[in-house]
C-alpha cells in the first residue's frame, strides 16, 4: 500500500526459479531482515528464490486510473 493509504502495486508474470546457493547468498546479503524468518540463511530448505521472466506490475489507485509499469 502507498503510503498515503490509497494506492497499491500487483506484478504478475512468469517466473522461474533460481536454486543456486549464490543466488540465496545474494538474497540475504541484500535483506539481512530475512534471518529473522529464515534462521538458516542460504541453507535453509524452506528459503527459495526466483525472478520474473516476463512481466508486468500495475499501480492501483482509489484516486487514480491503474498504470502500467513493465518489468524489464
Amino acid at each position: 500500500m502507498g503510503g498515503d493509504g490509497t494506492s497499491w502495486l500487483r506484478a504478475r508474470g512468469r517466473i522461474t526459479f533460481d536454486e543456486t546457493r549464490e543466488a540465496k547468498i545474494q538474497a540475504f546479503e541484500e535483506s539481512p531482515n530475512l534471518l529473522k524468518i529464515y534462521p538458516k540463511g542460504a541453507d535453509d530448505d524452506k528459503f527459495v528464490t526466483f525472478y520474473f521472466t516476463e512481466a508486468v506490475a500495475t499501480l492501483y489507485s482509489f484516486t487514480e486510473s491503474p498504470k502500467n509499469i513493465t518489468i524489464v
